[in-house]
């Protein structure tokens, strides 16, 4: 296993149960593949290198700013990235070109997620990255998370359509 890149679980959101998440794959990622390239997407800006106490020793991964923010502009932004994908321009965009260079994407969408109960704009939110690997033919690994309910039509169709892919 080459380069995983995890999206759902940032160690920088404050809800410690999250956090847990993001560690625990990081650490049974490091037990099943220990030569493996960790990228976690978060909230913080740019890309940054951090060592992570996993087991006996420090594990390197790297942290890379990509989320749903309405500042278009930001180079985070998932809706920028997507725009890039979806034009086919992904290897003109520093972060499009670090996620192909992935060999495959772990979402877990902080684990409870992946539903429309907290509204549109958080089901957008969590539903961004897994499109994104989607558009970019990257495999996606739904990591063990609740899904549902979804209450909206469009957002239920969406759902559907990410879990069949």
């Amino acid at each position: 296993m080459g380069a995983l890149g995890i999206f759902g679980c940032p160690l920088d959101t404050g809800n410690r149960g999250v956090s847990a998440l993001g560690l625990s794959i990081v650490h049974g990622l490091h037990q099943v593949a220990p030569d493996a390239a960790i990228t976690l997407f978060d909230y913080g800006r740019g890309v940054r290198e951090t060592r992570l106490a996993i087991g006996q020793g420090l594990r390197e991964v790297r942290l890379v700013g990509a989320y749903h923010t309405r500042r278009l502009h930001r180079p985070e932004s998932l809706l920028q990235l997507r725009a890039f994908a979806r034009a086919g321009l992904a290897r003109l965009h520093p972060r499009t070109a670090l996620l192909r260079g992935l060999d495959a994407v772990i979402d877990i969408s902080g684990g409870d997620s992946f539903s429309d109960l907290y509204g549109h704009e958080r089901f957008a939110a969590v539903a961004m990255p897994k499109l994104l690997a989607l558009e970019l033919g990257l495999p996606l690994l739904l990591a063990p998370q609740t899904y549902g309910p979804f209450h909206a039509g469009a957002h239920r169709a969406q759902a559907t359509a990410i879990l069949r892919h």
